[in-house]
């Protein structure tokens, strides 16, 4: 852990103000290193998602669509039966005739209709983990954001109970002095003064760590607080392997799908039928015989066309939907590297100017020994002094936080 310590000597009292990168994990708690176990935190999470019922419908399916896609027959068959009977002439003494047919039609598959359904069912399953990909994904990106909340909240609680003690301690000393004689009454009003909004700014500070402890914990199901959480910086990788974009180009794909399954579907499947044949004339022999049909219907191109004009529309959307995604995550790119190189320039200017404020203390020291310099402009230089090196301790966090959203913007876990 790198500390920045700022001596200050407040009329001839000693503070040390100390400047943590990394927060402290809260007492009774094992830290989470969540560099690395992001990927587990990921998964406990995800396993409780109420987003998993999608995909896992989703997978179900590809796989009612492979079942349907290997199946024998396209369709159900059906069972047909047909009867005829008739007379002949008013005192023809041959009676009456009757004809019975019974048998079962099967419907085929067409050329090509087989194909289209396991392209179907693929690009489900496809689509499937597609949409696994992204919604994990966005599921790391809140985590992240909660880990990095508990992170800043956590810096500065500590920063401003640090100060709060020290003021506090300076406080008491003032006093005695004081009473010594060795300094006015105003000089402990100031610091008094000093440490109550000091207290004040550690009470806000620490309601807004407990909210961001409740999110944390109720969005990861973790206890423990991070503890650490430094990740390695990406480079650009192609927009198209992105797993929203993944996504978006699997709907686009399996859109075109169903769109060549409805039309194949319009054409018909044709039906073969098989069955049995009696008949029954009177002053004859009963005839029986086994019959076969085909029903093959004719394409129309009328019922095809408005068919598919809908799902050609539904498939147009799909592809405006997947170019305007990559659009949508080049910009996401290219502002999180944006914020990147801009969070690394605050964190140098917040440097410097930590440096600053820590010289010109050392210069006020030096006047108020002398006498030039009463205790109220004293307070101030504290104050600044205080300010700034809590900016520069999260001026540096926000720069990690920054790597992380870059990396969340690539699409890497």
């Amino acid at each position: 852990m790198k500390r920045n310590l700022v001596h200050i000597g407040l009329f001839g009292l000693a503070l040390t103000w100390s400047s943590g990168l990394i927060a402290a994990p809260a007492q009774g708690d094992e830290p989470l290193n969540l560099a690395n176990a992001l990927g587990k935190v990921l998964d406990r999470v995800w396993s409780e998602a109420p987003e998993r019922a999608l995909t896992d419908g989703r997978e179900a399916e590809a796989q009612a669509l492979q079942r349907h896609a290997d199946a024998l027959l396209p369709q159900a068959p059906s069972l047909a039966l047909s009867a005829q009977a008739g007379s002949y002439a008013h005192g023809d003494p041959s009676g009456t005739y009757s004809e019975l047919i019974g048998g079962v039609e099967l419907p085929l598959w067409r050329p090509g209709q087989r194909e289209i359904l396991q392209r179907i069912a693929q690009g489900t399953q496809d689509l499937a983990e597609a949409e696994r990909a992204a919604l994990r994904l966005a599921l790391a990106g809140l985590l992240r954001e909660a880990g990095w909340d508990v992170l800043l909240a956590e810096t500065r609680v500590q920063g401003l109970r640090r100060a709060l003690d020290e003021v506090r301690t300076a406080q008491k000393k003032m006093q005695r002095m004081v009473v010594l004689g060795e300094r006015s009454r105003v000089d402990a009003v100031q610091l008094g003064a000093e440490a109550a909004d000091v207290a004040q700014q550690h009470a806000a500070a620490e309601a807004a760590l407990q909210h961001a402890t409740l999110a944390w914990r109720s969005l990861s199901r973790q206890h423990a607080l991070p503890g650490q959480w430094r990740e390695t910086l990406v480079g650009e990788r192609p927009i198209e392997l992105h797993p929203v974009a993944l996504a978006a180009r699997a709907a686009w794909q399996r859109a075109g799908h169903e769109r060549q399954k409805a039309g194949a579907e319009t054409e018909g499947a044709p039906v073969l039928g098989v069955g049995a044949r009696q008949d029954r004339t009177p002053g004859a022999e009963t005839l029986n015989a086994v019959v076969m049909t085909l029903s093959m219907p004719l394409p129309w191109a009328s019922a095809r066309a408005a068919t598919e004009a809908p799902l050609r529309y539904a498939e147009l959307e799909a592809e405006v939907a997947f170019n305007k995604t990559l659009r949508r995550l080049q910009l996401e790119r290219e502002a999180a590297r944006a914020a990147l190189q801009g969070a690394r320039q605050q964190a140098g200017l917040a440097e410097e100017r930590m440096q600053l404020e820590q010289e010109s203390l050392r210069l006020a020291e030096r006047q108020v020994a002398e006498g030039q310099m009463d205790a109220l402009d004293f307070v101030t230089v504290l104050r600044r002094v205080r300010e700034a090196v809590l900016a520069a301790e999260m001026a540096r966090i926000e720069v990690e936080r920054a790597v992380s959203r870059v990396n969340q913007a690539e699409g890497v876990v």
